[in-house]
């Protein structure tokens, strides 16, 4: 069985969906998640039902559905109310603290490679929305401190890319956070640190000035103590502030295809447990999994084991299931740059469910392809920017070597298009070749033929124009 609470709440049973009753049942499910292995007394299931005005047949319903929903889980009375238990990493959210600790981990050993790669793994794995399906009591009781741990592990991927000098690639991620939670003084301070070390100091200001103003408008509270600090630092140019040097060592590069380094992210984000085969099945191919799916997992296991040889990271195999071991040093981190250039997620994106899940099947059908173009057409206005945005935040995870944009103004009414040539510059210089090659369409592709990317490539005028600014790495969607 695997559980999911980072989205809908939802139970997996052999790659399919079991259906956990009405809202209520799935209620009282997600309650005993959140407290795996441990208790719940029936006053707390009791209030996440039905909050503080519980009928008087509170208790007997309680039993009526924890009777229900033992028809397809394994919950447990006990003399002080009920347990459920749940096996190592059939839980999201347990799989997302896991990463979360061995990032922290990594960390402390001075690997902010392979923390920010655990992290952006682990990220992966929220959907919208959290605790989907319960009642708003529960929503209420539990989402506030789920979404915190989220922003807490963003911070901590954020940090660990600035001191590996990927400030320039953060910046559109953070002025679309600073949008998304405007009072919260954490995202202004990462953007206003990565402006300055970018070289964008009067930029670095501004930010500040405008985050100060709005805080005092709507709070009537200026920033934080360390913020303030933070900007006596920038205005000095305090050399505290420049990245931390790093020494220059060439990092390991692991390829294959799409779901050869899909293997790769689930064994790395649970390193040093065993990762179960039928999990990684379920991450590879979801609810319908090849005959041959274990014997394709097993062939993946046995390439990254030769890719890994001699980088002091192993794949072990256990019972049921494979266990990497890498020591902090020889992570298979990376230190070639990540670039996170796409537009802010869309705040008030509703509706386009069919559409988003039409561009996620293109996606996995192609997914052992070189490369593939999807188009999305119509007339200016209707969202194609919007739709475009709004798939590739949600599947971040899929492309954990950066996500590239350009707008090629190809129907600008005051404007030129952007000739391929330029469009294609601005990429190489994210991917960390500023240089002027003699053809930059034949390097681009070179940087990108062993990396899972993304480019949204908008207001595009004719195919030529697409064509040169596509990459050429495994399952990399070119918009």
């Amino acid at each position: 069985m695997r559980y999911r609470l980072l989205g809908p709440v939802e139970v997996w049973r052999d790659g399919q969906r079991v259906p956990v009753g009405g809202r209520k049942q799935r209620s009282l499910l997600a309650v005993l998640l959140l407290d795996a292995g441990r208790v719940v007394p029936p006053a707390r299931l009791v209030r996440a039902l039905w909050g503080e005005r519980p009928p008087a047949s509170a208790r007997a319903q309680v039993h009526n559905h924890v009777s229900a929903l033992r028809r397809d889980v394994d919950v447990r009375r006990v003399a002080e109310g009920y347990r459920l238990d749940v096996a190592e990493g059939a839980l999201d959210l347990a799989e997302f603290d896991a990463a979360v600790a061995a990032a922290r981990t990594a960390v402390a050993a001075g690997d902010d490679a392979r923390a920010a790669r655990l992290l952006g793994t682990c990220l992966g794995l929220w959907r919208e929305p959290v605790l989907g399906g319960v009642t708003e009591e529960l929503r209420g009781m539990a989402v506030p401190g789920l979404v915190e741990r989220r922003l807490a592990a963003l911070c901590d991927r954020i940090d660990a890319e600035l001191r590996l000098g990927r400030h320039g690639d953060l910046l559109g991620e953070l002025r679309g956070l600073v949008d998304e939670h405007p009072l919260d003084d954490r995202f202004p301070s990462r953007l206003v640190l990565a402006l300055h070390r970018a070289g964008r100091q009067a930029d670095a200001l501004a930010a500040y000035d405008e985050h100060r103003r709005r805080r005092r408008d709507e709070l009537g509270l200026d920033p934080s103590p360390a913020l303030r600090d933070l900007h006596r630092a920038v205005l000095a140019f305090d050399p505290a502030l420049d990245p931390p040097a790093r020494p220059a060592a060439p990092a390991a590069r692991v390829t294959g295809g799409t779901r050869q380094r899909a293997v790769l992210a689930a064994l790395e984000a649970r390193a040093g447990a065993v990762v179960p085969v039928e999990r990684l099945v379920a991450d590879l191919w979801g609810g319908d999994p090849p005959a041959t799916a274990r014997t394709m997992v097993q062939v993946y296991v046995s390439r990254l084991r030769r890719a890994l040889s001699g980088s002091g990271t192993t794949i072990t195999t256990e019972p049921g299931g494979y266990r990497l071991d890498a020591p902090p040093a020889t992570a298979a981190g990376s230190a070639v740059p990540v670039p996170r250039q796409l537009p802010a997620k869309p705040r008030l994106f509703v509706g386009r469910t069919d559409e988003l899940g039409t561009l996620t099947k293109i996606v996995e059908r192609r997914a052992d392809e070189t490369m593939s173009v999807v188009v999305i057409s119509g007339p200016g206005g209707i969202g194609k920017t919007w739709l475009a945005a709004q798939w590739a935040h949600q599947n971040l995870h899929r492309f954990p070597d950066g996500q590239l944009h350009v707008d090629l103004r190809g129907f600008d009414p005051v404007g030129e298009p952007v000739p391929p040539g330029v469009a294609l510059r601005g990429f190489l210089d994210a991917l960390g070749e500023p240089a002027a090659p003699a053809d930059p369409a034949a390097l681009f592709r070179s940087l990108t033929a062993d990396r899972r990317m993304v480019v949204v490539i908008d207001n595009a005028r004719d195919t030529e124009q697409v064509l040169r600014c596509c990459p050429a790495g495994p399952a990399a969607p070119c918009w």
